[in-house]
């Protein structure tokens, strides 16, 4: 495989940006145990981690009629949350006796035969729940992922869209139905149901991770990556997620999927997107934290000995409006780059800061856009525009007097992405 070149930043790139500048002048109460529950079926890529929810219906004292029952209720719930489970199936059997007819002593002694993989007897208590209390989702949803797991799906499906009926707002009984639909090979509609189960619960991390396995299933390794990234931000401990990343960037994919997949377009993929988010955090460490700051700026291009723009050439850049009083050029993974500084001449702690950089894949232009406003957390702050040039603008809140006003164009043509921050404004134009 050729490998690409990053092609040198010209006199005349300095002067397109010196250029960019002007025009910127211009235009103004559960408690849920998450857990695998084992190994994917054979032949299955997706995680098996259906999520048991634990004593969702049991939290107060008042709920049974003497102290004794309330003790053992807690009694088996510290021995769940220990993970002593057996203990928790004989504690929670002692109180089945003493308060026959209540469905939740049953619900969570058939959350605890579940962990034992004692399915059947976790099955059966689910079933006792439901006969007393029909309604009881948790138990619908629970006895779900049994059936699940036994691949028995069309009862798995039935008992998660009566859950989903009685219940449409609880996250799990989404993401365990996407888990379902998974192992179904029914793709589309697994990735439908775990993004509400995102969007219901967007800080749930093997959400992300189980909808990564749907999109590496899918051979889009790209959106695979991004969830999988996600999962381990939200949740450190998401191995599943972190060994699938170290085997995408490794290219050591597993062994079914080696026959149709180009292991090197997955590598090539990740090493773009990975330099695409190294150039929208140089626009932030460059031009936003220290844009309007000419020996902060200095202070960075020295510690990362960026290759310092001649006085000569700074002076002939320079314009009526502006004065060029900083600018370095380095060789980042995305390809060459430019960093100008320049003050407005008639508007004293006015700084315009500009990033330009000739990228070495027109993939990574197409990703640019995605991955600065993941950066920054923003949106366009109007229409963009799109002619030889895609020309988008944010304002991006900066300090309680300045917010900067960002430009960012991408030229198809040149190959270039230029981010320009004009810092000393508000976003209202004060």
């Amino acid at each position: 495989m050729t490998r690409s070149v990053a092609k040198p930043i010209t006199v005349r790139d300095l002067r397109r940006a010196t250029a960019f500048l002007r025009c910127t002048l211009a235009v103004g109460a559960i408690i849920v145990v998450a857990q695998s529950l084992g190994a994917a079926y054979p032949g299955a890529a997706l995680a098996a981690n259906e999520q048991f929810p634990l004593n969702g219906p049991l939290t107060s004292s008042t709920d049974f009629e003497n102290a004794e029952a309330q003790k053992l209720v807690d009694a088996g719930r510290a021995a769940y949350l220990a993970g002593q489970y057996q203990k928790a199936v004989d504690i929670y059997s002692v109180l089945i006796k003493l308060k026959p007819t209540d469905p939740r002593a049953y619900y969570n002694r058939g959350n605890a035969y579940a962990r034992l993989k004692a399915f059947e007897k976790a099955l059966a208590d689910f079933n006792e729940a439901l006969k007393i209390s029909p309604n009881l989702y948790l138990a619908l949803m629970n006895r779900a992922n049994i059936f699940s797991q036994s691949k028995r799906f069309a009862e798995a499906i039935a008992d998660y869209d009566q859950a989903i009926l009685l219940n449409p707002d609880q996250f799990l009984i989404f993401y365990n139905r996407g888990i379902a639909f998974g192992r179904l090979g029914d793709y589309a509609r697994a990735i439908r149901d775990l993004a509400e189960a995102i969007r219901l619960n967007p800080r749930d991390a093997p959400s992300y991770a189980s909808r990564g396995d749907v999109f590496f299933e899918q051979r889009d390794f790209e959106k695979a990556r991004n969830d999988y990234v996600k999962a381990i931000e939200l949740d450190s401990s998401q191995k599943h997620a972190a060994e699938r990343l170290r085997a995408m960037a490794d290219a050591r994919l597993p062994p079914a999927v080696r026959p149709t997949l180009d292991t090197s377009s997955v590598a090539t993929e990740i090493t773009h997107q990975n330099a695409v988010e190294r150039l929208a955090q140089l626009a932030a460490q460059s031009c936003y934290q220290n844009g309007e700051d000419e020996q902060a700026l200095q202070g960075l291009a020295a510690a990362n000995t960026w290759t310092a723009v001649g006085s000569d050439e700074l002076n002939r850049v320079s314009t009526a409006e502006t004065t060029m009083v900083n600018g370095w050029t380095f060789t980042d993974a995305a390809g060459a780059v430019a960093v100008l500084q320049s003050k407005v001449k008639d508007a004293p702690g006015l700084y315009i800061c500009s990033m330009t950089a000739k990228l070495l894949s027109p993939h990574m232009l197409d990703d640019f856009q995605a991955a600065f406003e993941k950066q920054f957390n923003t949106k366009p702050a109007g229409p963009i525009e799109k002619t030889a040039d895609v020309t988008i603008r944010y304002w991006l809140p900066h300090t309680p007097t300045c917010d900067a006003k960002t430009t960012v164009v991408l030229s198809p043509e040149r190959g270039t992405v230029t981010v320009r921050m004009l810092h000393g404004r508000k976003a209202d134009g004060a």
